[in-house]
């Protein structure tokens, strides 16, 4: 039986008949139907949308252009959640180096990546005044009624589970990969290229920051788990801050 063997990052995954888990050509293919489904459905959104404004331009057009923020988000969550289902077991997404064993290597990493979210948050506070991603909070908290099951369903979709399952895919995945084939400065860069190019929930600026912090935090600590808590917390503090600018 193949056994997954935790060494250097040139080498991760490897089994014992010499088949990497983590291969270029099975990344590309991975990306590939990412990027496809993505921007077929912002098209079929936007063909949607075009229509239902040509046949009824009335109220039932404001909410169906609202959903198309959340939504957008959700379907680059369900996205992720396939592709990590492609790289399964999750498990092995996480044993990258002899720290697994230690048993407070998640409380410590843990900490560290949110030491990191809230260092990011603050670095971005300048960037969070973007009207896109004003439009995205009050659409999931709108202000008649900010505290349904909806925003609270919302918020733990987006606050929680999409930058955990970004994290998995594009630290655990996608720079896990490209380290194998390139040097770490190459391998970041373009795994946060991808991230910013398909990440649904802050502007460029916001998710290119974010990309770059969690991919350096990634290679130093060689952990997921710092990068999925600073993901977490940042997206988290972020959307309390722009919260508080829009109802205060």
């Amino acid at each position: 039986m193949n056994e997954t063997v935790a060494t250097e990052p040139g080498r991760y995954a490897q089994q014992s008949d010499g088949r990497s888990e983590f291969g270029l050509t099975r990344l590309i293919f991975a990306m590939l139907g990412v990027f496809a489904g993505y921007y077929g459905f912002l098209w079929f959104s936007g063909f949607y949308l075009a229509r239902t404004v040509h046949s009824n331009p009335n109220s039932i057009v404001t909410s169906v252009t609202n959903l198309a923020y959340p939504a957008k988000a959700i379907f680059v969550l369900v996205e992720m959640i396939l592709v990590i289902y492609l790289y399964r077991p999750v498990h092995d997404l996480f044993v990258i180096s002899d720290h697994q064993s230690d048993r407070d290597h998640w409380m410590r990493e843990a900490t560290v990546g949110a030491g990191i979210g809230i260092i990011l948050f603050f670095l971005a506070i300048p960037f969070l005044q973007n009207l896109n991603t004003r439009m995205l909070i009050n659409t999931v908290f709108p202000g008649n009624q900010p505290l349904s099951f909806r925003s609270i369903a919302c918020a733990l979709l987006l606050g929680i589970g999409l930058p955990a399952a970004g994290e998995i895919v594009f630290r655990g995945i996608v720079l896990r990969t490209l380290r194998t084939y390139s040097s770490t400065l190459a391998a970041i860069l373009l795994s946060t290229l991808l991230f910013v190019s398909i990440w649904p929930l802050f502007e460029i600026p916001v998710s290119l920051l974010v990309g770059v912090v969690a991919s350096v935090l990634y290679s130093w600590r060689k952990s997921l788990v710092g990068p999925i808590f600073a993901n977490i917390v940042f997206t988290l503090s972020g959307g309390t801050y722009v919260l508080y600018r829009i109802w205060v």
